[in-house]
């Protein structure tokens, strides 16, 4: 489970496709248009639903994309984050 947020927007979703670089971020949000634009500056707070330990890291907006279940936001990280 992770959640991002600009300061200004906020969403929830899955991570998947997760590599050293990057990952994507699924969400279920509906809006008309995306919350985040390319090259935005995003936080993302990351759950371990086994151990309930969390991490923050910075990523960047790369793509955002349309998909029939919502918007899904292909992330650039510095570092791949340790949970």
């Amino acid at each position: 489970q992770v959640v991002c947020h600009d300061f200004q927007h906020v969403v929830s979703g899955q991570l998947d496709a997760v590599t050293e670089s990057g990952c994507e971020l699924l969400t279920r949000e509906k809006s008309s248009g995306p919350l985040f634009g390319q090259q935005s500056r995003v936080f993302l707070n990351l759950l371990n639903s086994k151990t309930g330990k969390s991490v923050n890291i910075e990523a960047s907006m790369e793509e955002v994309r349309k998909e029939s279940v919502g918007w899904i936001y292909q992330l650039r990280w510095d570092q791949c984050p340790q949970i």
